[in-house]
């Protein structure tokens, strides 16, 4: 694979690793050039992420975290992250494969080597893959849970499968932490490294980027609203998760106002209609099939009217594409005030310790996508509107069970997110941005249940949930169809 970019291929100089302090007994050496022995000449060569440069043909060590921070710039075009800067932070990453070629293997020795930055008394540890869903969102990068010999949870570890993604989030941890915000904190990086993982053929090779990180205080705010219909005292709950929300919109409107600008850049703006058209295709796909150029309804869902999704012409004749298609320009000309945000607003992405009243903010690459120095590049209302359309996902829980929020519940939560947010200082969103998010987050939690489908092909009560789940988006959109604000827009 060539270099877009031409980047330069010299390896960086050699720099010797510290020894790991001994922990409890256990006494680990980092990898230094002295003891290992790798030649260029024995490296095969591959396609794979990074240009031209066999992993295996370096001599790694392992900068600490704040000197791998330092490499990465202030400043980026846009908000893309300079590519060549974090090309050069990966080429210095101590490399973590194993004989056993397990991304799991990988990430225990990764952590292990980490050690010493863990809590004292840290004698072993053990990852567990996480799972997502929900109102957790689900990665698409590998994410590990760290415990320690006691099963405590002692931090977090991720493989990112950018190197990209890698600086990115070590840029976001560095400038928001830089910002002082009273309302919130940020997870903490202890270390990064990264691991090649051999597929069948050298193109089914893969890299993993990886990173790991302190415990957020608390339970995320999708487990506190989780939480409302679980326990043995809703009432209580409730107010739990009124106050996590609460302070989650205060954190936002925290963040937003640091480095605000008269217009969020039009360069992020697309990316944001971007997303838009992703998830129509993603709903589309999986709700609707093309038969020459005629499109019916491809699931069996008795009694919901796919009709706006379903047209006797090409797409985009339907009513659904149509909306999106208005909404994505409406919003390239009056997308509101440009601030920093995190970028990936959803409920499981924020920490409410209920004891404390601390609030921490986890996952943040897109949020290094929103910044260029001191300028912020896309709207607050990107994060609060994605976050606050989020709570609905919170209504029924797909199980026999039928735990969840209820409607007037979802809406007291919801008003709650919006008196907070304003009051605290943060940007109202525009009728455009108002509109766009609630299309854009209808149309992706629509997708998800459609496609939870394929797992009940019979009758049962959570294919009954699911279906009602599907209904209730349907009616969204038509609501959001029938109030459409670029109706009256030239």
């Amino acid at each position: 694979m060539n270099d877009p970019l031409n980047l330069p291929l010299t390896p960086p100089a050699t720099q010797a690793a510290p020894t790991l302090a001994p922990v409890g007994g256990l006494q680990l050496q980092a990898v230094t050039p002295s003891n290992v022995s790798v030649t260029e000449s024995a490296a095969p060569q591959r396609e794979h992420a990074m240009p031209e440069v066999p992993i295996t043909s370096l001599k790694p060590y392992s900068p600490n975290y704040e000197t791998a921070q330092a490499q990465i710039p202030q400043t980026c075009a846009n908000g893309a992250m300079d590519t060549k800067a974090g090309y050069q932070l990966v080429l210095n990453l101590k490399d973590y494969n194993t004989d056993k070629n397990s991304v799991n293997e990988s990430m225990e020795v990764f952590v292990k080597d980490h050690l010493a930055q863990l809590p004292p008394g840290t004698t072993s540890v053990d990852c567990k893959p996480l799972l997502g869903g929900g109102t957790k969102g689900v990665s698409g990068a590998p994410v590990f849970t760290v415990h320690d010999q006691n099963g405590q949870l002692i931090g977090f570890a991720k493989g990112f499968l950018k190197h990209t993604e890698l600086a990115e989030e070590m840029r976001a941890q560095r400038t928001i932490q830089g910002f002082g915000l009273k309302e919130s904190a940020t997870s903490q990086g202890l270390g990064v490294g990264k691991c090649h993982i051999q597929g069948a053929t050298p193109k089914d090779d893969k890299y993993y980027f990886l990173m790991l990180q302190s415990v957020a205080s608390g339970k995320g705010i999708d487990d506190h609203l989780d939480a409302v219909s679980k326990s043995g005292n809703r009432e209580e709950a409730m107010q739990v998760a009124l106050n996590a929300v609460t302070k989650t919109a205060k954190a936002m409107a925290e963040l937003h106002t640091q480095r605000p600008s008269a217009k969020a850049a039009p360069a992020n703006c697309k990316g944001m209609t971007l997303d838009l058209n992703s998830q129509l295709t993603t709903a589309k796909n999986v709700l609707t099939v093309k038969q020459g150029v005629k499109t019916t309804a491809k699931l069996d869902l008795p009694g919901i009217d796919l009709s706006m999704f379903t047209a006797d012409k090409p797409v985009p004749g339907d009513a659904i594409s149509a909306l999106a298609n208005r909404t994505n320009m409406a919003l390239a000309k009056d997308p509101g005030k440009g601030a920093v945000v995190h970028g990936d607003a959803h409920p499981g992405n924020f920490f409410y310790n209920a004891s404390s009243g601390s609030l921490t903010m986890i996952d943040l690459p897109s949020s290094s996508r929103s910044f260029d120095g001191n300028v912020g590049l896309l709207p607050g209302a990107w994060d609060s509107e994605l976050f606050k359309n989020r709570i609905v996902d919170s209504m029924v829980r797909i199980d026999d069970s039928g735990e969840g929020l209820t409607g007037p519940e979802v809406d007291q939560l919801q008003k709650a997110f919006d008196e907070a947010y304003v009051s605290a200082g943060g940007e109202p969103p525009t009728a455009i941005m108002r509109q766009f998010s609630q299309l854009h987050s209808t149309l992706k939690s629509l997708a998800r249940f459609s496609k939870l489908l394929e797992s009940h092909p019979t009758d049962s009560i959570e294919r009954t949930l699911i279906i009602e789940q599907i209904a209730s988006r349907i009616d969204t959109l038509k609501n959001i169809l029938a109030n459409d604000v670029t109706a009256t827009l030239k």
